[in-house]
């Protein structure tokens, strides 16, 4: 072939780029990377030119190509801008507007029907879950009628599934699930409308968590009309003592079988004798149980019992048979017959200042609900500024090096420890030591304790809120003590008794009443310091063996849930489990070996700190509503508070009528006396004296 191609071509153009670009960058690249690629192509052309040119031209191509590449790449880009600006004008202007707002129902519906199904999965996937049916046969009609009817208030409650949907199955359906259920068999039919796709169960099934299916498998009370059927006593495990030992009478038991009242008594042996609890609603017999424990214990023993009294409920005691000239009557309130004089900060006898020291603001701390980083630190500072600048903390180095509070002071202090006005107290024993220790703290008040408090307060700089704030909450405490007639009957003075001294003569049953002219708080704190101190002091005589033989104790603590834990106890919103001061932990565990014995009295076990109800092996229960404290309840009665197992002991004690008590005394060798039984408390007879009696057999006490 031959070619010619003749052709001109001219070709002008201009361009200008002006450009600056800033970049840094680091880079580590691996980069891994396969390609293969083939291509075909065919071209055809023709140009038909002035010199007359005929052209042909054809093509083909083949490629092949594969790359590996690895790298790792790491980049940084910093930018900096700064933009300022300034706008202002004036524009009238109006402005009219219209909005409209649609809510989707079905929608939030069908959300809260999720949710519900969504909690109850949580619960089944924690506490474990059942694929239930709850299928009832009737042999009529009207039968049918009145199941579909009573199911739904059968089962309903807090615990329970609600509301209960009662299906008719018709046909085929009606047949087949007889059939099932005569041979305990699930039905698993598909429900065609189920948009999980059956994971909840089936058309006549559904998931259901351990405490709702015990709503099925037993259900509490089944009424139709006028019919009732209550539950039987729950006699599996319960127990019958018809000769059981003891000295103390406390009630009679009774029929587990029957339920009837029967002559086999109910007696406590002092072997058998540990902290007690007793728990129940108000009226159902925890205090009258209480009471007869106390009577019987004075009456039979001989024992000294200090009865730390909420309210005035105890004081029948003083006409009760047997004991009339063995009862004491303090009361806290300064508007009573027999008002205690006491000085909460007066050092016990017996009692090391510097553990009194720390007990005080642990105990206060605790019941006021302080906080313990900073509340209380604050606190136990400012208390222990009182008893340094009164020479009460005698074997602190301050006070031992101090040139005044160093010595013997005076002839008072003298005559108290046996060695000269200017004696050195650091040739002093403990023991000679706490003599003068006790004198000087009689100078100690709670006033003075506030002024302290307060000047520290307007001490700090106004700017410091946080620390304002918290003294602040510490003086109002505080405050209510130190108003009217109360702040003279607690009060510093020679005239202030040791309330450690109380019960120790001839009056072994001392009744402390709170009484209802004192605030809570008040009250739950006196109760809570006076039971302390009563307790150490003996603690502390029966190590130095000033006690010998077998004098023992028995403290009886009414509204215990207040007086270990104070007022915030009993709030609803409280998530926090409750606590106790760490002294009354110690006692509750090192007690018994001092021959010191603890009876909690409350409305509500659940309340009661962790570590003082597990020290409470005996325990008598009335009746109780509340969800946690039946927990509470099966536990102390060995029976499990969780599950379907022991539902009919659950109900059971919400169906304990008035005087009906669960009572459980396992400390003891025999297996067999371990049981729970049930029993009626004896009530003490004995008619309520008021303050005209009471000021006529004791004696009236002026402030």
């Amino acid at each position: 072939s031959s070619s010619e191609t003749w052709g001109t071509a001219h070709t002008e153009g201009k361009s200008h780029t002006d450009g600056r670009a800033e970049s840094t960058m680091e880079a580590d690249a691996v980069t891994r990377s396969w390609q293969w690629g083939e291509s075909e192509s065919f071209t055809s052309g023709r140009a038909d030119t002035v010199g007359k040119a005929d052209s042909k031209q054809e093509g083909w191509g083949e490629s092949h190509q594969e790359a590996h590449t690895l790298g790792w790449n790491v980049s940084r880009n910093t930018m900096t801008g700064i933009t300022r600006g300034l706008s202002t004008g004036l524009v009238p202007g109006i402005s009219l507007n219209r909005s409209w707002q649609t809510e989707d129902d079905v929608a939030d519906r069908l959300t809260e029907v999720l949710r519900d199904v969504e909690g109850l999965l949580s619960v089944a996937a924690s506490e474990g879950g059942f694929l239930g049916e709850a299928i009832l046969l009737t042999a009529s009609d009207h039968g049918a009628v009145a199941c579909e009817a009573l199911a739904p208030q059968a089962f309903r409650g807090p615990k329970s599934p609600t509301p209960v949907l009662t299906i008719a199955p018709q046909g085929a359906d009606a047949t087949l699930l007889r059939s099932q259920a005569l041979a305990f068999t699930t039905s698993r039919k598909p429900d065609p409308n189920d948009f999980l796709g059956g994971a909840l169960g089936g058309l006549y099934s559904t998931v259901l968590t351990p405490q709702q299916l015990a709503a099925y498998t037993a259900p509490a009370i089944f009424r139709e009309g006028t019919v009732r059927v209550i539950p039987a006593i729950p006699k599996d495990s319960l127990g019958f003592y018809p000769d059981m030992p003891g000295e103390v009478l406390m009630g009679h038991q009774f029929s587990p079988e029957t339920g009837d009242l029967t002559h086999a008594s109910v007696k406590l042996a002092r072997d058998r004798f540990v902290h007690m609890m007793f728990a129940g609603a108000t009226g159902y017999g925890k205090s009258v149980g209480a009471e007869r424990l106390a009577y019987e214990i004075v009456r039979k023993w001989g024992m000294r019992v200090v009865v730390l009294d909420f309210g005035a409920g105890w004081r029948q005691l003083l006409n009760a048979p047997g004991i009339e000239d063995q009862v004491d009557i303090r009361q806290l309130t300064p508007y009573g017959v027999r008002p205690l004089r006491w000085n909460p900060l007066q050092i016990s006898r017996y009692i090391i200042p510097e553990i009194q020291l720390a007990a005080f603001v642990d105990i206060f701390g605790n019941v006021a609900q302080l906080g313990v980083k900073q509340q209380q630190h604050r606190f136990y500072d400012a208390v222990e500024a009182i008893y340094l600048s009164k020479g009460v903390l005698v074997n602190d180095p301050k006070i031992l090096d101090d040139p005044l509070w160093g010595k013997v002071a005076d002839e008072t202090e003298a005559t108290a420890c046996g060695y000269p006005v200017g004696t050195l107290i650091r040739s002093l024993t403990l023991h000679e030591r706490q003599e003068i220790a006790v004198l000087r703290s009689k100078a100690a008040s709670l006033i003075d304790l506030y002024k302290e408090i307060e000047s520290r307060r307007d001490a700090l700089p106004v700017r410091d809120q946080i620390g304002r704030g918290i003294l602040d909450g510490i003086l109002e405490r505080l405050k209510s003590l130190l108003r009217g007639a109360t702040a003279a009957q607690f009060d510093a003075g020679e005239d202030a008794i040791d309330v450690a001294e109380l019960g120790m003569g001839e009056k072994p049953l001392l009744i402390l009443e709170g009484g209802k002219h004192l605030n809570q708080f008040n009250k739950a704190w006196l109760l809570s310091w006076a039971g302390w101190i009563i307790y150490s002091d003996m603690m502390q005589q029966k190590e130095r063996q000033l006690i010998t033989g077998d004098a023992e104790l028995m403290m009886f603590f009414e509204e215990a849930n207040i007086i270990f834990t104070g007022l915030g106890a009993r709030d609803e919103n409280n998530k926090g489990a409750p606590t106790v001061a760490e002294q009354y932990d110690n006692m509750f565990r090192d007690s018994r070996k001092y021959g010191v014995r603890f009876v909690i009295i409350t409305q509500s076990p659940s309340l009661i700190p962790a570590g003082v109800r597990s020290s409470c092996s005996s325990v008598f229960l009335g009746y109780l509503a509340e969800p946690d404290d039946k927990d509470v309840a099966l536990s102390a009665i060995a029976r499990s508070e969780k599950g379907f197992h022991d539902e009919p002991w659950r109900r059971f004690v919400s169906d304990q009528g008035i005087g009906m008590n669960l009572g459980r005394l396992p400390y003891t060798f025999e297996r067999t006396e371990m049981r729970p039984f049930l029993f009626r408390p004896l009530m003490l007879k004995a008619k309520e004296p008021d303050d005209v009696q009471i000021a006529e057999v004791l004696g009236r006490i002026a402030l």
